[in-house]
C-alpha cells in the first residue's frame, strides 16, 4: 500500500476520528497526505459532523506528522491527541 486512510465515527456523529492515515515513505511530499485529510474532512462534513479528530504517536513528533497536522489546522493538547473544528 503506498496510502491508507481509516476513518470511524464518533457517537451521533459528534464528529469522527481519522484512526489511520499511512503514507508510504516513498510517496511522502506528494501531497497524498493532504488529500487523504481532505478527503476525510469533507466526508465528516457531507455527514453533517462539526469535528474531525486524529491521534498520532508521541513517536512521530520526529517524523513531522505532527507538524504536518498542525499545518492543516488540527490543534493538540500536547500529546497525541489532535482536533480540528470543520466549518
Amino acid at each position: 500500500w503506498s496510502c491508507y486512510c481509516q476513518m470511524v465515527a464518533l457517537q451521533r456523529c459528534l464528529g469522527y476520528k481519522v484512526s489511520a492515515l499511512v503514507v508510504d515513505d516513498e510517496q511522502r511530499g506528494a501531497k497524498i497526505g493532504s488529500q487523504l485529510l481532505n478527503f476525510a474532512e469533507n466526508y465528516a462534513k457531507a455527514q453533517g459532523c462539526d469535528k474531525l479528530a486524529l491521534t498520532s504517536g508521541l513517536h512521530r513528533r520526529q517524523s513531522g506528522a505532527h507538524k504536518f497536522y498542525r499545518n492543516h489546522g488540527y490543534q493538540s493538547d500536547l500529546t497525541q491527541y489532535f482536533m480540528k473544528k470543520l466549518s
